[in-house]
């Protein structure tokens, strides 16, 4: 990595698209109609829903129950309460071996996270041997990747090149034969324009691993950061395995970090923006501060939890946001695809951003967000970015509109608004979930 009390959550009252620019971008997607419905709206453009729960299920997050000492393993009873009202379900360990009796703490921990419905994608050290790595499937029943050495570019290893891909060969060959199940990730790099260094290793690996962070600002070149990650894994899918804001002010590996407000703003449009730019899967990093005895608290502030696990604005956004998108999958109806929407969107900057969602109740859900920076890095100092203005309308008839704002505590104040087709709404730079409920 380079780089209070719970609030109330409330409700009061992979393909996927390349980023939405939305000054008078229209985005066609095919939807059938009725004969009477086309002729009423002959020119209305089709706008693509994507699975609200599809969504839910590409968040993850970063743990370390292999930190000793740690909130982790000193209160890990109230972790896993916190994971529980976060609402993600997908894990980033560490391959953490000791030895081969299933009785071990970590392994027993993570077979309880597996019982309970979580994934893990776990992290192997270099020179981890083969046999460790060969048996790990035996001893958790939640591996659902795996990946080489963490951002071994930045090891300090003139051979680093050489040495990953050595280890990414291995862990693939051998995965394929005990795990064939398990998704084998590409390396890591910390520095993404080491990207060209370590060349395409698509033939032994399932997917790519980008971390992706952006220091103070603002989550604008997701895009970009996914380009360059496509050097090494050009046409697999892309697994976002960190990416977030270290929450204090100031100089923070070897950038700035924010205040815990703006890591509330910044962390549902990150996800949002990766989840535009085509990521599979975007784990923040991370659950909790880490800090471990003997460290200083001043060095540990990427959680969404603190030390003690109190949950920080960003917990609270983030819980929020999984909560309203939540839709889960019956297993019969797994592959659930909503249609597309007749629907035309107009915005007064290119900066505005939406994604659009359904779920499998027939309701609907439009993010918008204004993908502009919320903070001043050298002065400390939260923005309030002027606002911009959208206007909607929807090619069907509706029976609710309703406007969810989140503000920079992570909390959100619902708005009904009238039941008409057109709207025209302000947009600020925290999130908005515009929720319809149509004929």
């Amino acid at each position: 990595m380079f780089f209070p009390a719970l609030s109330t959550i409330n409700d009061s009252g992979h393909s996927r698209p390349n980023t939405p620019r939305l000054r008078h971008v229209f985005v066609f997607v095919a939807l059938a109609t009725s004969l009477a419905a086309a002729q009423r709206e002959p020119t209305q453009p089709f706008v693509r829903a994507f699975s609200a729960g599809a969504f839910v299920d590409s968040i993850g997050v970063n743990v370390h129950f292999n930190y000793y000492g740690s909130v982790y393993t000193r209160q890990t009873g109230l972790v896993l309460e916190r994971l529980k009202q976060l609402g993600v379900s997908h894990l980033r360990d560490a391959l953490c071996w000791q030895g081969r009796m299933p009785e071990s703490h970590y392994y027993a921990l993570h077979r309880r996270l597996g019982s309970l419905g979580y994934k893990t994608d776990y992290i192997a050290s270099m020179d981890q041997p083969a046999s460790q790595i060969a048996t790990y499937p035996s001893l958790v029943n939640d591996m659902e990747a795996i990946e080489p050495a963490n951002e071994y570019d930045v090891s300090g290893d003139p051979d680093w090149v050489a040495r990953i891909t050595a280890q990414q060969s291995e862990i693939y060959s051998i995965m394929r034969s005990v795990a064939p199940s398990v998704t084998v990730l590409a390396p890591s790099l910390a520095y993404p324009a080491n990207a060209p260094r370590l060349g395409n290793v698509s033939h032994i690996a399932d997917a790519g691993n980008l971390h992706g962070y952006f220091g103070g600002d603002n989550p604008a070149g997701t895009s970009n950061l996914i380009a360059d990650m496509r050097q090494n894994t050009p046409s697999e899918p892309t697994w976002v395995t960190e990416s977030g804001y270290f929450a204090q002010p100031g100089p923070a590996f070897g950038s700035y970090g924010v205040t815990p407000g703006v890591q509330a703003i910044y962390s549902p449009r990150l996800l949002l923006d990766y989840w535009n730019s085509g990521a599979f899967r975007t784990y923040l990093y991370e659950l909790a501060d880490d800090l471990e005895p003997g460290e200083t608290p001043a060095q540990y502030h990427w959680g969404l939890l603190d030390s003690n696990a109190n949950p920080k604005p960003a917990f609270t956004a983030l819980a929020n946001l999984i909560q309203i998108l939540a839709d889960p999958a019956p297993p019969s109806d797994a592959a659930f695809s909503p249609a597309a929407l007749p629907l035309t969107i107009q915005a007064s900057s290119d900066s505005v951003r939406h994604s659009l969602f359904g779920k499998r109740d027939g309701t609907y859900y439009l993010a918008l967000w204004n993908e502009v920076s919320s903070y001043n890095e050298l002065t400390g100092q939260q923005l309030d970015p002027p606002r911009e203005s959208v206007t909607i309308h929807i090619g069907r008839g509706v029976l609710y509109n309703g406007i969810r704002q989140f503000d920079s505590a992570g909390n959100y104040k619902t708005t009904p608004m009238p039941p008409n087709q057109t709207l025209v709404l302000p947009v600020t730079d925290q999130v908005e979930i515009l929720t319809w409920v149509l004929r």
